[in-house]
């Protein structure tokens, strides 16, 4: 399956400023209100696992599962 997705580039650093993020690798997951439900410092092998675990969770919580 191939998923289209966008990549945005933090140039200037503004987000990562107000996200207070200090140390990178860092992954970050919003809901669709721009809510942070999650978010991780640095990164092993396997976390991969634990963000798809958090996003099922998500859509499960909004009903959104159904839609996919």
């Amino acid at each position: 399956q191939v998923w289209d997705f966008d990549v945005f580039i933090d140039t200037n650093g503004e987000l990562k400023r107000k996200l207070g993020i200090t140390n990178l690798p860092q992954t970050v997951l919003l809901d669709k209100d721009q809510n942070v439900r999650c978010r991780y410092a640095g990164y092993c092998s396997g976390d991969e696992l634990q963000i798809c675990d958090k996003i099922i969770d998500c859509l499960e919580k909004t009903g959104d599962l159904a839609n996919l």
